[in-house]
């Protein structure tokens, strides 16, 4: 939720909301004297960046260079999460004639600030000028999926109150240990007497609050966790005598600055000086630590070249105080934004994200790990728990069956520039528990088929058909509610669905593998009546047998995926993301030309290279292996001289097989 500034350069983060975010920019402090807002900004020093251009727009008379200082003023009120002094520049800026940028902007920060309508107008407005502009046309379907949130929502249902000791400055990531409240704070009491250059407030430190204590204010933490550089984000085992934080350190003076997550344990009474956990890596970010409900895991978030967004929830076995190795949280979970502050309630996970459709900013969402799905579509939470602040770290204290009771982070309506500590109470209603509704306008059918190849079990030889699977297995998710249906003796499965909902679908046969997919009634008119169609083609699951893998080209001499072959690549992940159950080998092999022991390590390398691919879109290590042939396994019989190009290509290919379990 912090970006780090002293005296040397910062690896990646911003504060605004302090340890949740990266931007994948370094800023840096500076011996030369600042003498513009635009040098200040460079130099990340949004505060003083806002001051300098204030006066700079006071001094010109030139309204192009006026609109441009605003649309920077709004940028850097950005960076300090200040959205409301951000819409007043935009605004100035587009007056002025800054064009689509500031517009764009603005709209942003009108749905920070849930003017949805306003919000919308501008980004269709928008749309309607570039209609190829997809950040446009999503902006407009989260807007109206944002109001029909906001108006569905049972508001009487939730309670929100303002804890009574936030600060003026930031105070957010609480966590409850043996009735003490620990959370994290950039307020005056801090440790060290220098400021954070950002945002002009001091350095975070972890805080302690003794909650039946009536009266009795804040402190500084006892545990040895605080230094002169920022520490938040603590996780306690559930045996009480160890923990996990986040720290922001300088390593070494010439270096930038990185998050990374310490240990410390409780020996004769007394906590250890933290030490970092065995498994970081250099100029990785690591933070937001959370412990299973049985302490067997820890769940974290990274920018860890392996990720497959801008920030991503990480897990890693932890038994008899060892430690194994962190494996992605894969795609169900993870999007190409940035998710952040991991906490766990039983078997539930909650965490914030900043791309999956919210009410706006980070919203929170929850998930929990099915035995046979895997980790099943995140589901927001609702209004308004989630808003069009930055919501985040839902922490719950007490469930009973008056109701959820706990805390939670919020940017919502607070007089500083970061991020206040809520306390909410969720009554029970009574809901609706069926999926469908049987007057429903609106109709999905759902096909299962299977794939039939031209050469029994041989899926290299080509389709031959799709055919109809009858009794395939349905499990189709809406929200919290799953159901599980069959299919009839033509493959098929008919459902009345809901107007502005989203139902996950998994299809599964004896002898076939598992496929899933997503569809969304959002978007269609009220009134509608349709009949929508969604099919699912199965494969056969055959195993032991290499499965070559179209147009997987390399270029020549390298290893490296390409961009074409991402695309297929993209296809496996999805694959083994529904088929939580396997494991394969992926396999390369090269044509004949070359060296045989240098053909040897190319295909090694290349099907590395595919493995660390699928490892980077969120598939667990443990479940790869990447076997590299040469030139010694040719599928085409061919003296090497003689060998056509068609030939050469056909040996020069890349493929899979699924292991079996014996």
């Amino acid at each position: 939720m912090f970006t780090i500034m002293n005296s040397a350069s910062v690896g990646k983060m911003r504060l605004g909301v302090f340890f949740l975010f990266f931007v994948g920019l370094a800023a840096c402090t500076t011996t030369q004297k600042i003498d513009s807002g635009e040098m200040a900004m460079e130099y990340k020093q949004y505060y003083l960046a806002t001051q300098l251009l204030k006066d700079e727009i006071q001094a010109t008379q030139y309204t192009e260079a006026k609109a441009r200082k605003a649309f920077l003023i709004g940028r850097s009120s950005e960076q300090m999460n200040d959205w409301e002094e951000a819409r007043h520049w935009y605004e100035k800026a587009y007056d002025w004639g800054y064009g689509q940028p500031a517009l764009y902007r603005l709209g942003l920060a009108l749905k920070r600030s849930e003017n949805y309508e306003e919000a919308v107008r501008i980004f269709k407005q928008l749309y309607g000028q570039e209609p190829n502009n997809q950040s446009y046309r999503r902006e407009i379907a989260a807007v109206q999926q944002a109001l029909l949130r906001m108006e569905s929502a049972k508001k009487d249902s939730i309670e929100i109150e303002h804890w009574d000791y936030n600060s003026p400055h930031s105070d957010f990531a609480p966590v409850i240990r043996d009735d003490i409240m620990y959370f994290s704070s950039d307020r005056r009491t801090s440790t060290g007497d220098e400021l954070y250059q950002w945002t002009g407030q001091k350095f975070m430190d972890v805080f302690e609050w003794p909650m039946k204590a009536a009266g009795i204010s804040p402190k500084p933490t006892d545990l040895p966790l605080n230094t002169a550089d920022h520490e938040g984000g603590v996780a306690f085992h559930p045996n009480g005598q160890e923990l996990v934080f986040t720290r922001c350190a300088q390593e070494d003076i010439h270096y930038d600055l990185y998050c990374r997550l310490y240990s410390s344990v409780r020996v004769d009474g007394r906590w250890t000086t933290p030490e970092p956990l065995p498994f970081l890596e250099p100029e990785v970010n690591y933070m937001h630590p959370a412990f299973s409900s049985d302490g067997s895991t820890l769940y974290f978030s990274s920018d860890h070249p392996d990720n497959i967004g801008l920030q991503d929830l990480w897990q890693v076995r932890y038994e008899d105080r060892s430690w194994g190795m962190p494996r992605n949280m894969g795609q169900r979970i993870n999007t190409l934004g940035r998710e952040g502050f991991p906490t766990i309630f039983e078997d539930t996970l909650f965490f914030s994200s900043d791309y999956r459709v919210g009410m706006g900013g980070y919203d929170i969402f929850s998930s929990y790990e099915h035995p046979r799905l895997g980790w099943l579509p995140p589901q927001p939470l609702p209004y308004p728990i989630n808003s069009g602040s930055d919501d985040m770290s839902y922490l719950i204290t007490e469930r009973t069956s008056s109701g959820t009771s706990g805390y939670f982070v919020s940017s919502r309506g607070s007089s500083s520039l970061g991020d206040n500590i809520y306390q909410f109470f969720h009554h029970p209603v009574e809901e609706d528990t069926t999926v469908v509704d049987e007057e429903s306008l609106l109709t999905l059918e759902i096909r299962v088929k299977g794939e039939v190849y031209r050469q029994l079990n041989d899926p290299n030889s080509g389709i031959l058909e799709r055919k109809a699977l009858s009794d395939a297995r349905l499990d189709i998710i809406e929200g919290s509610n799953i159901q599980s249906r069959s299919t009839n003796f033509r493959g098929s499965y008919e459902m009345p669905v809901q107007p502005n909902r989203e139902y996950f679908i998994v299809a599964s046969a004896d002898g076939f593998l598992n496929k899933s997919t997503t569809f969304s009634t959002f978007g269609i008119p009220e009134g509608t009546e349709e009949v929508y169609l969604v099919e699912l083609v199965l494969p056969q699951k055959i195993t032991n047998q290499e499965i070559v893998l179209e147009n997987i080209y390399y270029d020549f001499d390298e290893s490296d995926i390409r961009s074409d072959a991402a695309l297929v690549l993209d296809t496996l992940t999805q694959l083994l993301s529904d088929n939580p159950d396997i494991s394969i080998q992926l396999n390369s092999h090269t044509d004949c030309r070359g060296d045989e022991s240098y053909n040897q390590e190319l295909s090694q390398a290349r099907a590395q290279s595919a493995v660390d691919y699928l490892i980077r879109n969120g598939i667990d290590r443990n479940r790869l292996t990447a076997q590299g042939f040469g030139e010694s396994r040719p599928e085409v019989e061919c003296l090497c001289e003689l060998c056509t190009e068609e030939e050469h290509q056909a040996n020069r290919r890349t493929s899979f097989t699924i292991l079996s379990d014996d």
